[in-house]
């Protein structure tokens, strides 16, 4: 568990993340075979880290009153079409399919594989801009940073300038 020690102070950060779905209905043919490629879900990418995670922030609010006076709002580092690029790479890894097959010709098995996988044309993506609040608590000896939607310990680091006895 994290121990903070005194608390110096706290405060609020608005973390933002490009908040996505997708979907996707594709037929590819290899040799003799369709192949049903079909595919949906939700994700965010971190807009500071970069970092895609397939999931859903759940109720998410248009507007928050905020019961501090100590609060920042982060803005992404990451532009919107960066993200859509990182969104369709992780979809279409997370969606590619390796398809086997084996054919005989004369006597011999022909072992036959390829890699499926959705075009980033074929993938309708919606993304738009949400903040997470994030607590940030300083103790005299390290900093820890809460989320405030899940309650999850984001980060703990030590205290930067905090002498070492």
């Amino acid at each position: 568990g994290a121990k903070v020690g005194r608390l110096e102070s706290q405060k609020l950060k608005f973390v933002p993340l490009w908040q996505y779905s997708f979907s996707f209905s594709v037929q590819k043919k290899f040799k003799s075979r369709t192949i049903d490629l079909t595919g949906d879900g939700e994700g965010f990418v971190h807009a500071l880290t970069g970092e895609n995670s397939f999931g859903k922030y759940e109720d998410i609010k248009d507007s928050i009153f905020v019961p501090t006076q100590n609060y920042e709002i982060r803005k992404p580092a990451i532009a919107k079409k960066n993200a859509m690029r990182k969104a369709l790479d992780a979809i279409i890894r997370e969606h590619s399919k390796e398809i086997r097959l084996n054919e005989m010709i004369g006597d011999t098995i022909i072992f036959e594989n390829k890699v499926l996988a959705p075009d980033p044309d074929d993938i309708n993506l919606k993304m738009e801009l949400l903040h997470i609040p994030v607590w940030e608590i300083r103790g005299r000896s390290e900093t820890i940073e809460i989320n405030g939607y899940d309650g999850q310990i984001v980060a703990e680091k030590p205290y930067s300038n905090a002498e070492f006895v």
